[in-house]
């Protein structure tokens, strides 16, 4: 199979942001799916869906670097924009839990 090599070099130093786009497409479509009425497809709650979803990838790829410095590069160099949601979107995790008394 050919590919470009300007598509092969893009999907080489991308690869990351691909898949937060594709993940966060995904879980829209997951959580449309479990709910009885879904929501507006264009609506505030399916872009927290969306966000929500684009966070999954490089919170993930961020653990499995742990085991290998590849995906940790990766992850490093993937778009500023995405690591910058993903790691908006942890903080709020981390603060939406009640504090334990």
């Amino acid at each position: 199979m050919f590919v470009p090599t300007d598509l092969a070099d893009w999907a080489g130093k991308h690869w990351v942001d691909a898949l937060s786009i594709c993940t966060g497409f995904g879980y829209v479509l997951y959580m449309r799916s479990r709910m009885a009425e879904p929501h507006n497809r264009i609506s505030k709650a399916t872009g927290l869906d969306f966000f929500n979803g684009l966070a999954l990838a490089p919170l993930g790829l961020l653990f499995l670097g742990a085991f290998s410095e590849t995906i940790l590069d990766a992850v490093v160099h993937a778009s500023g924009i995405i690591l910058a949601g993903a790691s908006i979107l942890a903080l709020f995790a981390i603060l939406e839990e009640p504090p334990i008394s």
